[in-house]
This record gives structure tokens, sequence and C-alpha cells, in this order.
């Protein structure tokens, strides 16, 4: 979708401006376990990750690629699943928006 610039400095390409686009892009995926510690006693307990990389194989000329790494918990067994997990962090800029109003206009 279209972005408008920010107040950052102009070499940020996550604030850059840019035009709304049909892009097509590739999603991969893997896993991870993650070693964490479960309590004082040294007792280690694995995370069972999902990583899901997303990337715009042929981008306009003009146009910075997308790419977003995103980590979850949740199973990707479908192609199902992995949109939806993509579709979710698609909706992460509307939900930043709502809060964001909800912060300064309603001083909630």
């Amino acid at each position: 979708s279209a972005r408008s610039s920010t107040k950052a400095p102009p070499k940020t390409t996550r604030t850059a401006s840019r035009d709304e686009r049909l892009a097509t892009v590739e999603i991969r995926t893997t896993t991870a376990n993650i070693l964490r510690m479960k309590d004082s006693k040294e007792h280690l307990a694995a995370r069972h990750l999902r990583i899901v990389h997303v990337i715009e194989p042929d981008p306009p000329s003009d146009e910075v690629p997308i790419e977003w790494i995103l980590v979850t918990s949740h199973p990707l067994d479908s192609a199902e699943q992995f949109k939806a997990v993509v579709d979710a962090y698609r909706a992460r800029w509307l939900i930043e928006e709502w809060f964001t109003s909800l912060k300064t206009g309603c001083a909630y």
C-alpha cells in the first residue's frame, strides 16, 4: 500500500514514501529450536519457532524490494497458514494506527 514519508532521516528505507503497487512475493519458511532457561536449576527447554521470509524477487527498478522476516510460534503446515501469518503482519499497520488514535485522540 502507499506510504507517505515521515520526519525520520531520508536515508532510512523503512520510512521512505512510496506509491501503491501490486507486488508478487515469495514466501519461504523454516523452523528453529531455541534453547531457553526454564528455571534457575539450569533446566533447558526448547522453544520451537517458525520463521517466515517474505521477499519480492522482481521489484520495479525504482523501488526497494519488499522483504520481511517474521518469527511466530503458530504452526505452519499449509500454504493457508503461511498466508495467515503474512496477513496478520500486513494488518499490523492498521492496528498501530488504531492504538495511536486511542492514545492521542481519545487520551486513553
